[in-house]
């Protein structure tokens, strides 16, 4: 499981937390968790995206020219 699933997976289990919380301090604290978790998913794939274009370049400007 990449880094990015779990933060995925912690996301909805608080997302569904939230929803069924009767406390409405917990449920926002919640919500705000899981946002948190969400956008430390995205920051996780954009690197691995980032990454991968970089190798990419850098594998292409490797190759011998015909």
């Amino acid at each position: 499981m990449s880094l990015s699933t779990y933060y995925r997976a912690q996301a909805q289990k608080c997302l569904s937390l939230s929803r069924t919380c009767s406390d409405r301090m917990q449920a926002t604290q919640l919500a705000f968790m899981a946002n948190r978790y969400f956008e430390r998913a995205e920051e996780l794939e954009q690197d691995v995206r980032l990454e991968r274009a970089s190798v990419s370049s850098h594998d292409e400007a490797q190759r011998p020219k015909h």
